[in-house]
């Protein structure tokens, strides 16, 4: 994604975080997706988990204001926070 379109798709985050968020979602899903297949090998669990940082990325979005929603590097944002939810499930299982 070009350093234009990247602005435009924080820019809407700011200002329509509906939007936004769909958007967001057409243009970095597929990148969420291809990371946590690699990681855990498994198409359904990849978007079960997949699912789940989508669901906090949007849920901390709502927190966020305009200006820190302005500041996103969207696509490495979503990426931690699906190897984050990839570290959850691994610590929860360990612990069964």
């Amino acid at each position: 994604m070009d350093e234009k379109a990247e602005r435009q798709l924080t820019e809407l985050l700011a200002v329509d975080l509906d939007g936004g968020f769909t958007e967001l979602v057409r243009v970095h899903g597929r990148a969420v997706y291809t990371f946590l297949l690699r990681v855990c090998g498994s198409a359904t669990e990849a978007d079960d988990l997949g699912q789940d940082a989508l669901l906090r990325a949007y849920t901390a979005l709502q927190d966020y204001d305009a200006e820190r929603r302005r500041q996103l590097k969207p696509r490495a944002w979503l990426l931690t926070i699906a190897a984050n939810v990839c570290t959850d499930i691994q610590r929860a299982r360990e612990r069964l």
